[in-house]
């Protein structure tokens, strides 16, 4: 065992901002306690906004291209972090003593807990150069790969108890990925935090990689989560405070968000186990680190049979804890470590003995000096008492009765939390479906709390998301790029087949029926008007409809059932029952799943002429394209089809006599909102991949366009889903949509949209029950020609279909099209002359290339920007103005000379109107087409592989596309960075929002 050092020097007691130790900004200081004798052991510095900020400016200069960290090589970057390790190991005696004196946690805990730091960094070293993206077999002539990027600066806020160990989980992974750090470790316990600042600099690590801010939650925690460029928060702590800073994000840059908080984990003990084994297992389940564990097992459900002999044994072995001085070797319990925890734990052992469990044994103060609670054990516990739903975080053992194993299931689900759970029998069909059916991040059989670096580890429901430990702790800390390119052969015959199809397509009055184009229906017969609800059509609850409109003639189309949240409540009912344990549903096999999924493709394929023909006409889009758009449906429904039955988890190497292995499981009622530009396309993109994972969903399209998801309802009941499973809700954002983002029920939602609105679905989910969110959002995307493009004539018509595709009504449109300056004014010469040929009119006509705007709001707010553009100076080229005297339809528009500054250069238009930028070098182009809050898309056209390579790696955008434009395919990764939201759909990636990751850990008795 390493020495103890009683009073160890307090060697470093300022902030750590770029490499040196620094006092803060205001100069003011705070105390940090011994919780042992409850007074000072120091003064450290207070950080506040103004740290935090130094602290991001430093760590923005550190995560600059081209500088040394983010040039370092990849195992380099391993190298650094070994050596931490091993200067953590060399100082172990030290920090393990400053642990205990700051926290009270025992001086052998504390040693464990260094061992498991330095195993972290070890861990994470090795996978600093085995971070790989995938390449992809994608249609057309593309050669499509992922890049795995760090996502810039992260702020990581720690709590107490775990103080050092907890902040090393998030630096080491988000180290190994490339990152840089702020780190504010909890107030009550910031001294080793602050002391391995000096191993950071000792190791190697260049200046502003990692910076440590000591300070309180509400000013230095609220800074680092509202921090505009602060680009990722990784919480552990209670879930009011990650209530918080999820909101936060929200309304600061939508900053991507990783919490592991509360639980109130049931430990399950059934009469076949070893009694005496786990009795032991159950105290120490509860009582290590004085109960202060995220992951104790605060609900010990015993089975009725032993359930005396089991208190009975539990209430001895509590009685013999003995608590005390936490550097003496021979005590088990030390202080708590405040006086507010430690009131908190009275309080709560008194509603205890109030509300009528039987205190067994402890329930007051141990001694008269230090923060010493005696150890509490409680039997009689009923489900409804506070001791039995509030995490109490503190040595109070409260033991529950249950009979059989579906009540025990049942009863142990019904939290809000869902982060550990554990059950003790010797019988395998307990221990399977225990383990399968608890709703819980992590499952212990035969054992607790038997963690590992290479085993993740995060919470389901209230208790968090996101994975800390193992591949998957690196997952929150890197972007995924997806990059595009041409292949140049097959790339040159398909802009000649381009050419000639263009030409013949203009000249043939025969068009349609030489392609065999599905032949369009002018007036479709509306079948569907009503709410979709577990399987049949209804009226809404208040029977209120609304109008859906007709963008070419801006007359009504019909009347639809106007959701609200009594619907909403009725479809998340049946999607919950559809759900439930043992349902048809969940119980159906994984390859019947995707079974079904394929018959889906085969009914929309087989109705494809009716459904693009009713998408042109509720949203107003060429028939051409909604024929695209469900081909594109079809592609996405068989695509997922294949995935349903390889969903896998991994099987762990762990240290120590378990087996450990990761289930991929459905994270619930998904509430899919989707916006009118890709009516069915999107919603049908997001169901097949939720359903493919094996969730129900509650679907709200966009009020403009409701008409073919209505009618897709049907064909889900007729290839045979089970009720409830998909549900559709047409209504208005505001009503239907604020209930499915609120909805307690919900766990999770999907969302693409806008900005404005991404924000307010991500502050609604914190606020209600921190359910998961994935969000898909705006765009301005930089579409980059250089000179020595291929052909000029080529980048202009790639430029020209980038922006006015669906009348320019696409988040991923090439809306800052830069030109270098040697090929400008050719580039927006032959960009007019194919605006003005841009044929504008009816969307069923086989000759228009242009149709409607969506609505008069969009209509009105594209004429806006329009305007904008020419009193801020900009030079209208072309367009301009309303296309005739009915319709939204809005003139091909081009400007030149835009300036960075330009309303029409910042803010998304979502119209026909194309930006045309001057730019001159590499380096200038890459630094103004990053200058954005968004990064959805970008595009590059160049002969130059340097070019092509640097820019593909330097662009701060979810995709990159090579000499071409919007070239997706169902298997390639498509999101953004920044605040065009976080999260992947399409490929393999877009299942992971969808998935719950359970960590199952099994005891192998017969090694022990």
């Amino acid at each position: 065992m390493p020495q103890a050092i009683r009073n160890p020097e307090i060697k470093f007691t300022k902030l750590f901002i770029n490499n040196e130790y620094v006092d803060s900004v205001s100069k003011k200081t705070f105390a940090t306690i011994d919780p042992v004798t409850e007074e000072k052991i120091c003064e450290v510095a207070e950080g506040e906004k103004a740290d935090v900020d130094k602290a991001v400016k430093a760590a923005m200069e550190a995560f600059k291209l081209g500088s040394p960290w983010r040039t370092m090589d990849a195992s380099q970057r391993g190298k650094l972090l070994y050596k931490v390790a091993d200067l953590i190991e060399r100082d172990l005696d030290y920090l393990a003593s400053l642990e205990t004196r700051d926290s009270g946690k025992l001086f052998t805990d504390s040693v464990d807990d260094m061992d498991l730091t330095v195993k972290c960094f070890r861990y994470y070293a090795g996978w600093a150069d085995k971070i790989t993206g995938k390449t992809i077999s994608s249609d057309g002539p593309y050669f499509v790969y992922t890049r795995h990027e760090p996502v810039g600066v992260v702020g990581a806020i720690v709590p107490w108890n775990f103080p050092l160990n907890m902040a090393c989980l998030k630096l080491a992974p988000a180290l190994a990925c490339g990152n840089v750090v702020v780190l504010k470790p909890a107030e009550q316990t910031p001294l080793t935090a602050l002391y391995v600042g000096s191993l950071f600099k000792e190791a190697g690590f260049p200046p502003g990689v990692v910076n440590i801010i000591s300070g309180y939650g509400p000013t230095a925690g609220a800074a680092i989560s509202e921090h505009m460029e602060v680009n990722k928060v990784s919480f552990t702590g209670s879930t009011e405070v990650g209530r918080i800073i999820q909101a936060a994000a929200a309304k600061s840059n939508l900053k991507r968000v990783t919490l592991e908080l509360g639980g109130k984990s049931p430990n399950i003990v059934f009469a076949d186990s070893d009694v005496d084994y786990a009795v032991e297992q159950a105290h120490s389940a509860l009582f290590f680190n004085q109960g202060q564990c995220c992951s104790a097992g605060s609900r010990t459900f015993v089975q009725d049979t032993i359930y005396d002999e089991f208190v009975k044994k539990s209430v001895e072995r509590a009685k013999k804890r003995s608590v005390g001085d936490p550097f003496d070797d021979v005590i088990e319990q030390g202080p708590q470590v405040d006086g507010e925890q430690f009131n908190k734990i009275l309080d709560l052992i008194e509603s205890g003995k109030k509300e009528g469990a039987k205190l067994e044994c402890g329930g007051a103060r141990h001694g008269d000096k230090g923060y010493f609670i005696q150890p509490t054990v409680f039997s009689d516990v009923k489900d409804h008492m506070r001791i039995a739903k509030e995490e109490i975080f503190g040595p109070v053992q409260q033991i529950i009765k249950f009979s059989d194993i579906n009540e025990v299931i049942e009863r142990a689900n019904k939290t809000t939390y869902g982060l550990a759970a554990a059950v003790f029998t010797k019988d395998i069909d307990k221990a399977t479906t225990i383990s399968h059916s608890l709703q819980a991040g992590t499952v212990w059989v035969n054992c607790y709390e038997c963690g590992a670096p290479q085993a993740p580890f995060g919470g389901f429901k209230m208790s968090g998301f996101g994975r800390e430990g193992g591949e998957y702790g690196l997952l929150p800390y890197l972007e995924v790029k997806t990059v595009s390119c041409t292949i140049k052969k097959q790339y040159l015959i398909r802009i000649m087949f381009f050419f000639s199809f263009c030409f013949f397509a203009l000249s043939t009055p025969s068009f349609f029926s030489y392609l065999k184009m599905p032949k369009p229906i002018r007036n479709p017969e509306i079948k569907f008007k009503k709410l979709f609800i577990n399987n049949e059509y209804v009226d809404s609850v208040s029977g209120k409809t609304f109008p859906t409109l007709n963008p070419v003639t801006e007359e009504k189309i019909c009347e639809v059932a106007e959701g609200d949240k009594a619907d909403i409540d009725k479809a998340v009912k049946a999607a919950t029952e559809a759900f439930k344990l043992g349902s048809p549903w969940r119980t159906m096999d994984a390859s019947k799943r995707g079974q079904l999924l394929y018959k889906m493709a085969d009914l929309i394929e087989r109705d494809l002429d009716y459904l693009a023909s009713l998408e042109t006409i509720d949203s107003g889009k060429l028939f051409a394209d909604s024929v695209d758009d469900m081909e594109f449906t079809v592609k996405c429904f068989r695509y997922y089809a294949g995935w349903a039955d390889k969903i896998t988890g991994k099987t762990i190497s762990s240290d120590g006599p378990y087996f450990v292995y990761t289930r991929h499981e459905p994270v619930g009622v998904v509430g899919a909102i989707v916006p009118w530009n890709f009516p069915l396309n999107i919603a049908c993109l997001k169901l097949s991949a939720a359903l493919a994972c094996g969730n129900v969903v509650v679907v709200k399209p966009a009020e403009q366009t409701p008409l073919t998801a209505l009618y897709v309802g049907s064909l889900f009941k007729e290839a045979g889903f089970p009720p409830g499973v998909v549900n559709i809700i047409s209504g208005y954002g505001p009503t239907a949509g604020a209930a499915i983002s609120e909805h307690m029920d919900i766990n999770k939602v999907s969302f693409t949209g806008s900005t404005e609105v991404g924000r307010l679905i991500q502050a609604a989910a914190a606020n209600s029950n921190l359910k998961r969110v994935t969000l898909e959002l705006g765009g301005k995307s930089p579409n980059i020609v250089f000179a020595d493009t291929e052909s000029i004539d080529v980048a202009v018509e790639q430029a020209h279909s980038a922006l006015f595709f669906n009348q320019g009504q696409c988040c991923s449109a090439g809306s800052r099209t830069f030109v270098q300056d040697t090929i400008y004014d050719e580039f927006v010469k032959k960009s007019v002359e194919r605006a003005q040929n841009r044929t504008v009119g009816d969307p069923f006509g086989g000759e228009i290339q242009q149709g409607p705007q969506i609505d008069k709001e969009q209509f009105d707010k594209i004429l806006d920007l329009i305007a904008s553009g020419k009193k801020e100076g900009a030079k209208l080229e072309c367009g301009g103005a309303r296309h005739g005297d009915k319709g939204y339809f809005i003139q091909p528009t081009v400007f030149s000379n835009v300036k960075d500054h330009m309303r029409i250069a910042k803010e998304e238009i979502f119209g026909p109107v194309q930006q045309i930028i001057k730019f001159s070098d590499v380096n200038e182009v890459i630094e103004r087409a990053n200058n954005t809050t968004y990064g959805l898309a970008a595009a590059v056209f160049t002969k130059d592989i340097d070019k092509a390579t640097t820019l593909s790696h330097s662009l701060q955008a979810g995709t990159v596309w090579v000499n071409c434009y919007d070239c997706g395919a169902p298997q390639a990764p498509f999101g953004g960075f920044k605040m065009s939201g976080f999260g992947r759909e399409w490929g393999e990636y877009g299942l992971l929002p969808f998935l719950e990751v359970k960590t199952v850990s099994i005891g192998c008795y017969f090694f022990q």
